[in-house]
């Protein structure tokens, strides 16, 4: 019997820890920031690859500590959006190739930290970018 209720426990955890991946997700809106402030325009991305590159930055993304709130303003922002759904998230990258991310909604002020192959990648995207550069240091709040 408890060996029964363990394997349930687990069974729930595994798949509430899965809770926050987002399914077919169509296209990626992106928002560069400029001098601390966001654009007025958003950048539309539907390009597989590009979009599977921002959705497996949050699904291998790993949840830092609830107080782990991020003061410097990001790199810029993003919106995964599927048929059902749309998680949005601020990002920041370092020089020191370091990476994180925040979400926005549905929930907020979540800060995740995200992988080395993401940071890569996410690094290769905004290289490709005129104008946006990658930021110094990341500042947490106290």
């Amino acid at each position: 019997m408890k060996k029964h209720f363990f394997l349930l426990a687990i069974l729930i955890l595994v798949l509430t820890a899965c809770g926050t991946e987002i399914e077919n997700v169509e296209e990626v809106s992106v928002n560069y920031w400029e001098n601390g402030v966001g654009n007025q325009q958003d950048e539309v991305i539907s390009n597989k690859n590009i979009v599977n590159t921002f959705v497996n930055a949050v699904n291998d993304a790993k949840k830092l500590d609830e107080d782990n709130i991020i003061k410097t303003k990001p790199l810029l922002s993003f919106n995964l959006v599927s048929k059902d759904e749309e998680q949005g998230y601020h990002l920041w990258i370092t020089s020191s190739g370091i990476g994180y991310i925040q979400n926005l909604y549905p929930s907020e002020g979540q800060t995740f930290e995200l992988s080395k192959t993401s940071v890569e990648n996410l690094t290769k995207f905004v290289d490709s970018r005129d104008n946006v550069d990658v930021i110094n240091d990341v500042e947490f709040e106290e």
